[in-house]
């Protein structure tokens, strides 16, 4: 289901735009529905005997917290329908203010890393962080200390292992990372290499947080 949040978000516009347009070349149609919409407009469009994934054409906060507004008040209404929430890599900077809605709209958002401050390996990085440094990890999506970190391991494991064939074998190599997983690809001019990972970070109704790489 696509949301049309009346915005002029052209990234969030191409995204919707683009899964639309894939749907249609597989035979799986999407239906669409106005943010503003009342309950009875998403009680028609939304079928309660199959999984609903809703995905808004708006990456802004304002359209997110209308809509998990509206998530929450159907599910109250309507306890039954299995509702699925796709979201942005925006959204993650509103993990502490959203995570319970993230986990009641049983929320995936896509993204090439998420820094879990749930996961305890995590938080025995962040206390090592600031003894060592003696200053608060700064926050925000991505977090740099973790990016850091996450890169140097990567190369100089990487270095270590495969010497100079490390970039044919870099698939090869296990990651153990804080933040961000790799998957380097030089683009056409050969110059530059650009992380082609991407995973699901999952906010389960149980509150559990996934990563589904």
């Amino acid at each position: 289901i696509i949301v049309n949040c009346n915005s002029n978000d052209n990234r969030g516009k191409t995204f919707s735009h683009a899964l639309t347009q894939e749907l249609n070349q597989r035979s799986m149609h999407s239906k669409s529905l106005l943010l503003e919409d009342n309950d009875a407009a998403y009680e028609n469009v939304l079928d309660p005997t199959q999984e609903n994934f809703i995905l808004l054409d708006d990456s802004s906060v304002r359209s997110l917290s209308i809509m998990m507004a509206r998530i929450k008040d159907f599910r109250q209404k309507h306890p039954t329908y299995n509702l699925s929430l796709i979201g942005y890599a925006e959204w993650l900077n509103e993990t502490e203010k959203h995570l319970d809605n993230f986990f009641v709209a049983n929320t995936y958002i896509a993204s090439p890393y998420y820094y879990n401050v749930l996961d305890e390996k995590n938080q025995d990085f962040q206390r090592a962080y600031e003894k060592n440094f003696q200053v608060y990890m700064t926050p925000g999506n991505p977090r740099y200390a973790a990016l850091g970190f996450d890169l140097g391991m990567y190369f100089l494991s990487g270095l270590n292992k495969f010497g100079d064939t490390f970039e044919q074998k870099q698939g090869n190599l296990q990651q153990n990372p804080y933040q961000n997983w790799y998957q380097f690809e030089r683009n056409t001019s050969g110059l530059i290499f650009t992380n082609r990972f991407v995973q699901f970070i999952h906010f389960t109704p149980e509150k559990k947080i996934e990563l589904i790489r």
